[in-house]
């Protein structure tokens, strides 16, 4: 029997779950949390090894998409290719094969459509490769900085909005460029400094700034971006022609960086001494590193499928999951409280459902679709499987 790869990239990896329930949070209040979900995150489709034919395998899927008839396209970073399947999650096809080449890919790891185009960035090749919807190759196309691509996002006028981190250290910045339609000219539309690492002179090296504040940012319908600095609880909307629509703003209570939670970063962290591979921080790490006193105020910004703004919070304890709810028009809807960490996961929210990459409960790569189903207060939900 074929077996599929695990993930080696644990940085993605993510527990498996069939359901993810949502709750209403109380707690700031001192209530408890109330068991009548409004919201329940249903698995209504997985597609792993045993869709594909025998010879086909997923490696490190990484990245979904969808394109006008609901194909699925899905990026696997160590294969090399793009894996497509239809709207019911039977394969189609690849698209792609390891090389430097017209067609050839070198570690896919970003992938959207524009509505002419498929767009997809190769961390290998430093490069986007353009394809027809129908995957026919079309051309390449290389930023004017082409280090690492991070997010890649549409608009529905056709322009494309991707994010570099450019320059060093203390001097990094976020960097946002747009495209326009037909991918030719390149635009900064954002630019905000970053705390992501720093330089230090006694020990001739960088330090990663543990809890270092970066830049969210996603895209709503109606050709609205969305753009926030984790450092200030204030986000903004802005328009294609980067004018500031409207902010969301709500004080929030900053939660503190615990002994706890230097402790994790430490054991998170590993090097390599006399040849072994040893777990842990050495101590000229654990005698320089800085860490601030309080974390940023959010760690992910997602937009859902009713262009509610999502703002992934950091809370108080690793148990709690707080997320801030927003209207299109950046209204303060509700906060809510949900048993699964999906701020960090590889999101893709179309009609209503939620695509992901996941691991099984055996470390296998699984792509899962759920189903976001809403609930009045009292109802009993309906955990039964959806065909």
């Amino acid at each position: 029997m074929k077996k599929s790869n695990k993930r080696l990239n644990r940085g993605i990896g993510m527990a498996a779950g069939i359901l993810i329930f949502l709750y209403p949070a109380t707690l700031a209040s001192g209530g408890r949390i109330d068991q009548n979900s409004p919201f329940t995150l249903k698995e209504i489709r997985r597609i792993d090894f045993r869709d594909l034919p025998e010879k086909i395998d997923f490696t490190n899927p990484s990245r979904i998409a969808l394109n006008s008839k609901n194909e699925l396209f899905v990026t696997d970073t160590r294969a090399n290719n793009i894996k497509i399947f239809d709207a019911e999650g039977k394969f189609l096809k690849v698209i792609g094969r390891e090389g430097q080449g017209p067609g050839d890919l070198s570690r896919p790891s970003g992938i959207t459509f524009n509505g002419t185009y498929i767009i997809v960035w190769e961390l290998g090749n430093r490069r986007f490769s353009i394809f027809s919807e129908d995957g026919g190759f079309i051309r390449h196309l290389r930023p004017e900085e082409p280090d690492v691509v991070w997010k890649l996002k549409p608009l529905e006028n056709g322009q494309v909005l991707f994010e570099t981190r450019e320059g060093y250290c203390e001097r990094e910045k976020t960097v946002i460029h747009i495209l326009d339609k037909e991918l030719k000219k390149e635009d900064v539309f954002y630019s905000h400094p970053i705390k992501r690492e720093r330089y230090e002179n006694k020990i001739n090296d960088d330090l990663k700034i543990p809890y270092g504040p970066l830049v969210s940012w996603n895209v709503m319908g109606g050709n609205k971006i969305v753009i926030g600095y984790q450092e200030e609880y204030s986000i903004d909307v802005f328009s294609p022609d980067k004018e500031k629509l409207f902010s969301i703003e709500r004080k929030s209570k900053r939660v503190k960086v615990t002994q706890k939670d230097k402790k994790d970063y430490f054991s998170s962290l590993m090097y390599v001494t006399n040849g072994q591979t040893v777990q842990g921080a050495p101590p000229e790490i654990r005698n320089y590193t800085e860490f601030p006193k309080f974390k940023p105020y959010y760690k992910n910004i997602l937009v859902f499928p009713e262009n509610d703004i999502w703002v992934f919070l950091y809370a108080e304890s690793d148990d709690q999951k707080l997320v801030d709810i927003f209207d299109r028009d950046g209204k303060f809807v509700k906060q809510i409280e949900f048993d699964k960490n999906i701020g960090y996961r590889p999101i893709f929210a179309a009609d209503g459902t939620l695509w992901t990459v996941i691991e099984d409960e055996a470390g296998y790569n699984v792509i899962v679709q759920y189903k976001i189903l809403s609930h009045k207060p009292g109802d009993k939900r309906d955990l039964s499987p959806i065909n």
